[in-house]
């Protein structure tokens, strides 16, 4: 099953997991990811914002099956 991980910088959350630099977001949607990740970003008030049709934040690399696929 492919997944996706979104890392956000700096940023916790109570279903991810703390890495260095950043937090890992892992899910099996990627609407879903970026739903999530959006829903952080507005609790969080913070000055990023995903593209309508990127999945793209400042400061945020997704990865599919552990393969980076784009970044920033």
């Amino acid at each position: 099953m492919k997944y996706t991980n979104i890392l956000l910088a700096k940023l916790p959350h109570k279903h991810s997991r703390p890495l260095h630099g950043g937090t890992e977001i892992r899910t099996y949607n990627l609407e879903q990811s970026r739903a999530e990740a959006q829903k952080i970003i507005d609790s969080e008030k913070l000055p990023l914002t995903i593209g309508n049709i990127d999945i793209r934040v400042r400061s945020f690399v997704v990865y599919e099956n552990e393969t980076e696929v784009q970044s920033k």
